[in-house]
């Protein structure tokens, strides 16, 4: 049933739209209407007419009437959505299935605007191709691969095989590194980048954004996973690295150490994570002693040292002084 503006907006802002309800043309293509409408729902982008997807002011106002809704959590959640409308490689956060909505009607030559798709891609647009003129667009893809790192698999061949282009968007969005071919991070130029995706992780993702955290350490790669002095920088930070850590690490008594330091007084929140992520050799020495997890493992640390397995000949802390006699009988043969 087609309806007047009042009693549409009426239904639109009380969201039980029912299934027969329909909008006339005249209303679609009405300019202030449709902000209105998006500003209460943001469904109602799907109702937008054709002349209006063809209207570049028209698409940056809607861009902004529809975030003022987002950030008012006046939204639909993922379960109310229609797949059909919303592909699943879309949803995650509200605004890539709006940007994708529109991006689906764009007139040719707004898909090859730069300062058109740099802003959808801005506001989360998921892009799975590019205009040919924007594939080989050098600046456009730099700042764009910032908020979508895929489009560096999007970019023209030859720009994928440019030095000079493959450094600058690793230090743009250093989720681009583990994607890179291993002749490309071979590169000498390119060992430059891996210092870039040790800062972002340690100074640019706030430690309280776990899913951050997560999405991004799940992609780092070998060469930070296994580096020890990262892994117990960063470990100060935040102990659940543990879960990302190469295997190298894993039967490091100083980087077991390092991490319980970090968390002393929170044991049962990271026995999970400490279960799962360090080796026998380590959750052995935890579970056969009744000392503090950091003082075992310090322990067992200086035990290793005395003993020359770590190639160090350090007395543990806190050991009175004693002569060389008295030692060789405290410690008893060298293994």
């Amino acid at each position: 049933m087609q309806i007047k503006r009042i009693e549409a907006l009426r239904v639109i802002h009380s969201r039980e739209i029912p299934e027969e309800f329909e909008l006339s043309p005249e209303l679609t293509n009405d300019e202030r209407f449709m902000l209105l409408a998006i500003g209460m729902n943001s469904y109602c982008i799907t109702w937008l007419g054709e002349e209006l997807y063809k209207n570049r002011e028209f698409l940056q106002l809607v861009l902004v009437a529809y975030e003022e809704q987002y950030r008012e959590n006046r939204i639909y959640s993922n379960d109310e959505l229609d797949d059909d409308l919303f592909p699943s490689s879309t949803l995650g956060t509200p605004t890539p299935y709006f940007a994708s909505l529109i991006y689906k009607s764009l007139p040719d030559d707004f898909k090859a605007d730069p300062d058109i798709m740099g802003e959808l891609i801005e506001r989360q647009l998921k892009v799975t191709e590019l205009h040919e003129t924007l594939s080989s667009n050098f600046d456009f893809l730099i700042k764009a691969i910032k908020f979508s790192p895929e489009l560096f698999h999007l970019a023209d061949i030859s720009l994928q095989n440019d030095v000079e282009f493959v450094r600058l968007a690793v230090k743009t969005n250093p989720t681009v590194w583990p994607t890179l071919s291993d002749e490309v991070k071979s590169d000498p130029d390119m060992q430059e980048a891996l210092g870039d995706i040790k800062t972002y992780i340690s100074n640019d993702i706030p430690l309280e954004d776990l899913d951050e955290l997560d999405r991004y350490c799940k992609l780092l790669p070998d060469e930070i996973r296994n580096d020890k002095e990262f892994a117990e920088h960063f470990l100060t930070k935040n102990y659940y690295f543990l879960s990302y850590m190469g295997d190298s690490l894993k039967d490091d008594l100083e980087v077991a150490r390092e991490a319980y330091r970090c968390v002393e007084g929170f044991y049962t929140i990271s026995e999970e994570v400490f279960s799962d992520n360090l080796s026998p050799r380590i959750k052995s020495l935890l579970e056969k002693s009744n000392l503090e997890p950091v003082e075992t493992l310090t322990n067992a640390i200086e035990s290793e040292k005395l003993h020359g397995k770590l190639g160090v000949n350090l007395k543990p802390k806190d050991e009175p002084k004693l002569t060389p006699r008295q030692r060789k009988q405290q410690s008893g043969p060298v293994l």
